[in-house]
């Protein structure tokens, strides 16, 4: 991590990539009054990315009092990088209650960033607002989209968050598809596990499918149950998958597409996840 002092002294003498390296350094340390008033000093940096890990270790260190959330505030009003707007704004959720009236305002920000991180903000402290706020960032862009749902999940709003999921699902946007993905893993719906499956099928979506998918339990079983019919880019999803939760009874399944299948990228990739699951194992 460094010595404390010599962080401090390269947050304020250093070049940029010092500062910025020096900010993030912070963030490591066990939580201190004395951390906290040089990281508040270094929201004022010209460098946008010493602010960012500024704010990012501040949410480390600051404990939930209103005179830090009407500071962050004012920062946030002040600030022109929607960048760190969105940090600030994450960093207002550990704040909580105090910081909900500014993170509310960031609802309205111009930036589809702000706006998610500001919804995700919410979610963090457990503050639903009212529908009439919070329904129109539907049309704000995939993310913010994504961002509404789990709020509106979390707040036991399940038919409206329904509704807006099945649309996301069947959007000709395939980045509304792909953030259907991402909020079906994060909410852990088993009933729409066939959609996340189907988009293993879409090579941009890989990322998202193989995330979705590890936050299932028993998903080795669900794998098994679909691996007979897969194309080839839904079985290079799932190998992903079970390289790292697979276990022995994934074997004669992978030992026979590694033998068997048409296409030599495939057959390479499942003898590799064999091998994976055999070294984990």
């Amino acid at each position: 991590m460094g010595d404390l002092k010599e962080l401090f002294r390269l947050l304020r003498d250093g070049d940029k990539v010092e500062r910025a390296l020096a900010a993030r350094e912070l963030g490591k340390f066990e939580p201190s009054q004395e951390i906290i008033e040089v990281l508040i000093e270094a929201l004022g940096d010209p460098y946008e990315w010493v602010r960012i890990r500024a704010l990012e270790s501040l949410r480390h260190h600051m404990p939930a009092k209103k005179e830090y959330a009407i500071l962050l505030g004012k920062f946030y009003q002040l600030e022109d990088d929607p960048k760190v707007r969105a940090t600030l704004v994450k960093t207002l959720a550990v704040c909580g209650e105090y910081g909900v009236s500014y993170i509310l305002e960031a609802l309205d920000d111009e930036d589809m960033r702000v706006k998610a991180n500001a919804v995700e903000a919410l979610e963090e402290i457990g503050y639903l607002p009212k529908l009439e706020k919070l329904l129109p960032l539907v049309s704000s862009g995939h993310r913010v989209r994504a961002s509404v749902v789990k709020l509106l999940k979390k707040g036991k709003k399940d038919d409206i968050a329904s509704k807006i999921l099945e649309e996301m699902m069947k959007s000709g946007n395939v980045m509304d598809r792909i953030a259907a993905v991402y909020v079906i893993g994060e909410i852990k719906d088993n009933d729409k596990l066939d959609f996340v499956f189907e988009m293993a099928a879409v090579p941009e979506a890989h990322s998202c499918v193989i995330g979705a998918l590890l936050k299932f339990e028993n998903i080795e079983d669900e794998i098994l149950k679909r691996i007979d019919s897969m194309s080839e880019e839904q079985l290079i999803a799932v190998f992903k998958v079970l390289s790292r939760v697979g276990t022995t009874k994934s074997v004669d399944k992978l030992k026979k597409i590694s033998l068997t299948h048409e296409s030599g990228y495939v057959r390479n990739e499942a003898l590799e996840t064999l091998e994976d699951i055999t070294y984990r194992t």
